[in-house]
């Protein structure tokens, strides 16, 4: 029951399409093993917080998809098609 949980919320954060690059995969599940391991000497919620933050950059890197940056790219889409939308509607005032 716990795994399918996990697995769920993996899939439902990770599980999109891959929009990073190799480089910015490695970066980040380099990062995601430093900021683990820094956690690890830290025995308070800053050690937890700094292992969840490093286990989830290792995800991220792993799945090769950043929640994120599909946000922001998915709003920098939305944008574009509603200005050319605006913009036929413009073109078809003016005829």
């Amino acid at each position: 029951m716990a795994q399918d949980t996990l697995s769920h919320a993996y899939e439902r954060t990770f599980g999109g399409s891959p929009n990073m690059s190799r480089g910015e995969s490695a970066a980040s599940i380099a990062f995601g093993i430093l900021l683990a391991a820094s956690a690890v000497r830290r025995p308070d919620w800053r050690g937890l917080l700094m292992g969840l933050g490093g286990v989830a950059l290792v995800a991220r890197g792993l799945s090769r998809h950043c929640p994120l940056k599909a946000a922001l790219q998915d709003g920098e889409q939305g944008r574009m098609a509603a200005a050319e939308r605006a913009r036929r509607m413009r073109y078809a005032d003016a005829i």
